[in-house]
C-alpha cells in the first residue's frame, strides 16, 4: 500500500436526515466507534431483550422464594377460624349468630331482589334493627366501599352481613378493612397484611341455585 493510500482521509460522513449521521459500513471500526456500536444494539433490541429476560428471572426466584417464606409463616400465624353454617335454612340462623356475637344493628349488603325473598323477610324479622345496602354492582368500584363506610357510621351499624355473590362480598370486605384501618385508603392496604387489626363481626351468605331441569 503506497503511503498517499495509508494517510487518505476517512470516507466522509453520509447523512441519514438531519441529524443523523452515520459512518458508511466499510469504514466502521468497533475499536473507535464502541459508543456507536452499543447505541446500535439497544436500537435492535439486543441489549433490551437480554434485561427483560433477566429481570423476569430475579422476579420469578424473588416470588418463588416469598411464596415458601409465606407458607411456612403461615403456620404458626394466629388465623382466626369462622363458623361456618351450612345447609338448608343457614340463613334463619343469621339472627342467634349476631346476638351471640353481641351484635344489634347489621348493616346487610344485599340486592333489592334477594331483600324481597320470603326467607329473607323472615330473617330479618328477627332482627332488633338493621341497615341495607343495595347498591353494589358487578366488579364493585371503590367509590361503592367509600358508600358503604359512610353509611355504617351514619346509621351506627356495629357488623357487616353480605349475601352473595361475589361482588357484595367483596365489596364487604373492603368496607370492613376501612372500618379497621380508617386512616388508610383501600389502595394502601392492598397485597397482604395490610390491615392487622380486628375488624368489625362478619358474616357472608351465599346461596346456591336450583339445577336446571333435565327437558
Amino acid at each position: 500500500m503506497c503511503a498517499a493510500a495509508r494517510h487518505a482521509p476517512h470516507p466522509p460522513l453520509l447523512s441519514v436526515g438531519a441529524d443523523a449521521p452515520v459512518r458508511p459500513r466499510h469504514a466502521f471500526k468497533p475499536e473507535t466507534d464502541r459508543f456507536s456500536a452499543l447505541h446500535y444494539a439497544q436500537k435492535s433490541g439486543i441489549i433490551g431483550f437480554r434485561e427483560d429476560v433477566k429481570a423476569m428471572l430475579l422476579k420469578k426466584i424473588y416470588c418463588r422464594i416469598f411464596q415458601a417464606a409465606f407458607a411456612l409463616g403461615a403456620r404458626v400465624l394466629p388465623w382466626r377460624k369462622p363458623k361456618c353454617c351450612t345447609g338448608a335454612g343457614s340463613l334463619a340462623r343469621l339472627p342467634e349468630l349476631l346476638k351471640d356475637a353481641g351484635c344489634k344493628k347489621p348493616m346487610i349488603v344485599a340486592s333489592r331482589r334477594q331483600c324481597a325473598a320470603p326467607e329473607f323477610i323472615a330473617m330479618t324479622e328477627k332482627l332488633p334493627a338493621w341497615s341495607g345496602f343495595h347498591a353494589v354492582t358487578a366488579n364493585p368500584r371503590i367509590e361503592t366501599v367509600e358508600q358503604m363506610v359512610r353509611q355504617f357510621r351514619a346509621e351506627g351499624c356495629d357488623s357487616l352481613v353480605a349475601i352473595g355473590g361475589g361482588s357484595p362480598m367483596d365489596a364487604a370486605k373492603a368496607a370492613a378493612a376501612r372500618l379497621a384501618r380508617p386512616n388508610r385508603t383501600v389502595a394502601q392496604m392492598k397485597g397482604l397484611l395490610r390491615v392487622r387489626k380486628k375488624i368489625v363481626p362478619f358474616a357472608a351468605a351465599r346461596g346456591r341455585k336450583p339445577p336446571l331441569p333435565p327437558w
